[in-house]
């Protein structure tokens, strides 16, 4: 069994900072989508900083507004601004686009596809198996408490029953990582698996949860994964995918 870590991290705001830092102190790397509107407050070294470092940048639109709320020229504007702003910051490609609150349809992937975007990332939960539509890619978990109404998809997509058992476990989101994570290592799980964990910088920020962050990291640091960017799990895991 192969165990893939990807960390994402979506919005632009000076907390992006110390999660890149933290990352860094243990030696993960992640991928920072940004949208280019608010970048003046987080200045354009931090990002040529960020991508120097090994992170990844990807968009996250011009102005975080809902994509499928758009009309087709606006949706256009705000993927393809945001991307050329971005890789002239870098002076790189950027591959990846986190959509704005995980909203998307058919018509906003016809356009991320038509404006140059290799993939693009959604907020759906619980995901642990390959997803074959890069344009369509799930989560993990979110570093933030999980809705107990999902509790069922949570038990079923995770195929871990335990959480029945103690449903007040999507709000402790800590715990949870730490907990699912050591039952995958603790089976003999014959397919390969992906944890892919989405943090917004401000929430960790608002509740000051640096510590429980932090904390995850250390434990993350002692496991055998591989952590690769969100174009990197792209590129490897979902190619190896096809051509199984």
């Amino acid at each position: 069994m192969r165990f893939y870590l990807v960390f994402s991290f979506d919005d632009t705001s000076k907390y992006v900072i110390y999660c890149a830092k933290l990352l860094e102190k243990y030696d993960f790397k992640g991928t920072f989508y940004l949208d280019t509107a608010t970048l003046g407050g987080l200045g354009f070294k931090v990002v040529k900083d960020l991508y120097a470092a090994g992170h990844e940048i990807g968009s996250h639109t011009v102005t975080h507004r809902d994509l499928t709320k758009l009309s087709r020229n606006e949706i256009i504007y705000e993927l393809k601004t945001s991307k050329e702003v971005l890789e002239s910051i870098i002076d790189d490609e950027v591959k990846s686009l986190a959509y704005p609150y995980g909203r998307y349809n058919e018509l906003v992937i016809d356009l991320v596809k038509l404006t140059g975007y290799k993939s693009a990332r959604t907020t759906d939960p619980f995901n642990v198996k390959y997803i074959r539509d890069p344009f369509r890619l799930g989560i993990t978990f979110y570093t933030d408490p999980h809705a107990l109404k999902h509790l069922l998809k949570a038990v079923r997509r995770l195929r871990w029953r335990r959480l029945l058992l103690n449903p007040l476990l999507l709000k402790q989101w800590d715990v949870l990582i730490e907990q699912y994570i050591t039952h995958v290592l603790n089976n003999d799980l014959r397919q390969d698996i992906v944890i892919h964990i989405l943090t917004h910088p401000t929430f960790i920020a608002m509740r000051n949860d640096w510590h429980r962050f932090e904390k995850l990291l250390s434990f993350l640091q002692i496991i055998s994964v591989e952590n690769i960017t969100v174009s990197e799990y792209v590129k490897q895991v979902l190619s190896r995918s096809e051509e199984e």
